[in-house]
């Protein structure tokens, strides 16, 4: 498997407003809508019916957190809940239900950069969005483009993010 770092010029961030896929600006529009004047929107809003154009670009993602429940402790790890047709293609294995820190076929730096990563998401609680080419998993013929979204139960901490993820 591909060791990369966390710096890996193959993966950059970009302006959410620069998006340029329409599955993901469609994801990033879902989000603003769904917000409803908060800082992110509640967790009830992620369902099916209303992400079903959306469903086979999507990644949910539960952080695990040991502290209590109520606890905005920064996330240990993170679970992955649901992946859309399109994302499982690309890793040929579904993930769901699976850890980041379980991903050891994908190497360390794999984990590192995607732990570091998510958890910018939940310490910033505003979507992200990056750019690039999967080389990390050894698929570096694959260019994707992705928005990461944070929702709330209680409006204080992130307790599921939204990846939206498109290809070139």
């Amino acid at each position: 498997m591909a060791n990369k770092d966390i710096s890996d010029p193959d993966i950059r961030p970009v302006p959410v407003e620069e998006l340029t896929i329409p599955v993901t600006q469609a994801g990033l529009a879902f989000w603003r809508d769904a917000c409803d004047g908060g800082v992110m929107p509640p967790v009830s809003a992620i369902s099916p019916a209303a992400l079903k154009e959306l469903l086979p670009s999507v990644v949910i993602f539960e952080p695990v957190r040991t502290a209590a429940a109520d606890s905005d402790a920064e996330p240990e790890d993170f679970r992955y809940r649901l992946l859309g047709e399109c994302v499982n293609e690309v890793f040929d294995v579904s993930l769901a239900g699976r850890c980041v820190s379980e991903l050891t076929e994908y190497g360390d730096s794999y984990i590192r950069r995607n732990l570091s990563f998510y958890r910018l998401i939940c310490a910033r609680k505003e979507p992200l969005a990056l750019t690039g080419r999967m080389e990390m998993i050894d698929k570096d013929y694959v260019k994707f483009e992705a928005v990461y979204l944070p929702f709330s139960e209680s409006g204080s901490r992130v307790d599921r993010i939204l990846a939206v993820v498109g290809r070139y």
